[in-house]
């Protein structure tokens, strides 16, 4: 349930709504870190907030959370998108 207070929707705040309405992590399922950028975009459209963050501070939060490895100079995360939500093809 998102705070009614907007003082509480600060970009660790959101990010942190995001990870635990969406991901869970994983040890063979990666995603590129650009498409799970745009998840969080949707995502934070679907409740309607602002996207708090650019692809820099979000992918710093990110490695903070998720196993990180470059894979043919992309950026992965190793996470899954709860209940098929996403599609990582999109």
């Amino acid at each position: 349930m998102m705070s009614s207070d907007p003082n509480d929707l600060t970009p660790s705040y959101i990010i942190d709504m995001f990870i635990s309405d969406c991901l869970l992590p994983s040890t063979q399922n990666a995603q590129q870190a650009a498409h799970v950028y745009k998840v969080f975009e949707a995502y934070c459209e679907s409740i309607q907030v602002g996207v708090p963050c650019g692809l820099k501070v979000f992918g710093k939060y990110m490695k903070k959370r998720f196993q990180r490895k470059v894979v043919n100079g992309r950026a992965m995360y190793f996470l899954e998108y709860r209940h098929g939500l996403f599609d990582a093809e999109d």
